[in-house]
């Protein structure tokens, strides 16, 4: 039908050119009147019975009230079934691919009547993602009596829908590479995998993610109708084919991420802060991490969690006074209700953390007696402690068997971990714990017990005890160095108090900025940090017990009570 036939027509019926070529084509109220530009919730669009019983040509029927009802009760059966405690909810949705080029074969199929939609509609782009998302989001609210809520929002629940249809392969690869069916030596079919499906693609075409929404609009930009018909011959215009049987769905629901922060204590002198592995082969039986995280996992009900800390300290270093700030970050948890009754049970399960024979037999497994200068087994520092060998700088590694039996090893009941202050936090506070510029700006306080070759006079002491801000500059240390690049870093110590305990003994307590190698400092890496301590006291010093009891930094802060 030609322009001149359709006015005519229009003119015999007394309807304008916009309902003629509406009757021409399959079309649901919702997207009739997303075209038209009237609310889309309660279109007054009266369609006849038999285009009731048709399927869209446009949404394929996925905007079809007894499909999003469907739908919206499989994620009622689903909150059910998983436990989930109720929370504000948003939906995700992908659509057939093919939506996306029928929507653009409208604006074609109705600008080849010279019908201009952004000049005579007002509209730039079809709604129909978005109509889709805003029925469902009312189905659920219906079933399920949740509410919506924003899709950054910590704790609310998802709501992921992938709908599939069973032209929308056919369409998009007809339209991005031509026919694949009858080609030869075109290019063989491979499946390429986006997200835990698989889709059929044109090998060395599609690349790793597939066909994407965004190529097809690029293509469509530069395509005319006739192109497109052209490549999908079966479709006359629109195309009116009844497909409501192709489209399938699935529904999955996950809860956006909670954050659990806090501060923690270690009492243990062989528990590493993380799972310790070295060479795939697993080094001791837990961690501060583990030792933390296992028991909120269990009382959140959640998937997994990832662990995040203020710096970290070395498996034979405690971590005393206030602790030390970490981040839980909790992934689909059961629970979003965290009170302040779940929080005191936290506590509570992780302070039980007692292992008698942790000491013993995990000491026995990965520290083994011996003498050495080669650089990689000084990399075993973490658990062993340098002593010299001799006036000479020759340092030998020594397990120090009596060392890791002391009753300072844990807290006074036995406990490896305590921890404490901890609060819901928000995302944002994790990135100020993760920021490295603020890192840089914090300071720790240590208390170390360092031998030394020679007792420094008390006007060595002095002295050294009213420095303030001494800036040192740390090679990459030795014991790090097949894992970080070999830079100079300069780092400051704020303050140094010296208490001489006997002839070789002193106990120093010192501030520093974060990020300052203390081990280092006390013994200098065969001259590798300047000035070292032994250089302020002209002594030849090492070290022999460290314990960090304080990081100065306020964190962390709760969450407002109205999130």
């Amino acid at each position: 039908m030609d322009e001149l036939e359709i006015s005519q027509t229009s003119n015999k019926l007394g309807c304008s050119e916009m309902d003629l070529l509406f009757n021409q084509i399959n079309r649901c109220g919702n997207c009739e009147a997303d075209i038209r530009g009237v609310p889309v919730l309660v279109p007054p669009v009266n369609l006849s019975v038999e285009d009731s019983l048709k399927t869209c040509a446009l949404c394929l029927g996925l905007n079809n009230d007894e499909f999003i009802r469907e739908i919206g009760l499989e994620v009622s059966n689903k909150l059910t079934t998983n436990h989930y405690e109720p929370s504000f909810f948003y939906i995700s949705a992908t659509l057939p691919l093919n939506l996306t080029i029928r929507c653009q074969m409208l604006k074609y199929y109705f600008h080849k009547s010279n019908l201009n939609l952004k000049e005579q509609l007002g509209l730039n782009e079809f709604r129909i993602h978005q109509i889709f998302k805003d029925k469902l989001s009312t189905s659920v609210k219906e079933f399920t009596g949740l509410n919506s809520g924003a899709s950054q929002s910590e704790g609310s629940l998802e709501v992921s829908v992938e709908v599939l249809h069973g032209l929308s392969e056919r369409e998009a690869i007809n339209l991005c590479f031509g026919d694949t069916k009858n080609r030869e030596g075109k290019g063989k079919t491979r499946h390429v995998h986006r997200g835990s499906k698989r889709h059929r693609g044109v090998a060395g075409s599609l690349g790793a993610g597939g066909i994407t929404h965004k190529l097809l609009r690029d293509k469509l930009a530069a395509f005319s109708y006739e192109d497109y018909t052209s490549r999908n011959p079966g479709f006359v215009d629109i195309g009116c084919e009844n497909q409501i049987d192709s489209v399938s769905y699935s529904v999955r629901l996950k809860r956006n991420s909670l954050f659990i922060a806090g501060r923690y204590n270690k009492y243990s002198r062989t528990l590493p802060q993380t799972p310790w592995v070295t060479e795939g082969v697993r080094r001791g039986r837990t961690s501060v991490e583990e030792l933390i995280g296992s028991p909120i996992l269990r009382l959140l009900g959640a998937e997994r969690y990832t662990f995040m800390s203020s710096g970290r300290e070395d498996v034979d270093v405690r971590m005393l006074g206030t602790g030390r700030p970490f981040c839980l970050e909790v992934h689909d948890a059961k629970i979003v209700n965290v009170t302040d009754g779940i929080l005191s049970e936290m506590e509570r399960l992780i302070g039980k953390s007692v292992m008698e024979d942790l000491v013993d037999e995990d000491v026995k497994d990965v520290v083994a007696v011996k003498e050495t200068t080669n650089e990689e087994d000084l990399d075993a520092g973490n658990v062993e402690e340098f002593h010299f060998h001799s006036k000479r700088n020759k340092l030998t590694c020594s397990f120090c068997a009596n060392f890791y039996k002391k009753e300072e090893n844990f807290s006074a009941d036995g406990r490896l971990v305590e921890v404490n202050s901890l609060v819901r936090v928000g995302r944002d506070q994790v990135g100020v714990l993760n920021d490295q510029d603020g890192n840089d700006a914090k300071t720790k306080t240590y208390r170390a017990l360092v031998y030394c070759s020679s007792l420094p006079g008390p006007d060595t002491i002095l002295k050294v005890n009213s420095l303030e801000g001494v800036v040192i500059s740390q090679l990459t240390p030795i014991r790090v160095l097949h894992r970080r690049s070999l830079t100079a870093r300069p780092r400051t110590i704020h303050s140094i108090v010296l208490e001489p305990l006997d002839a070789n003994h002193l106990e120093v307590v010192m501030e520093t900025q974060s990020g300052t190698y203390v081990k280092e400092f006390v013994h200098s890496d065969f001259g590798r940090t300047t000035p070292s301590l032994g250089n302020l006291l002209g002594v030849e010093c090492d070290l022999l017990e460290l314990d960090v009891t304080d990081v100065n930094v306020t964190w962390p802060i709760p969450m407002p009570v109205s999130q």
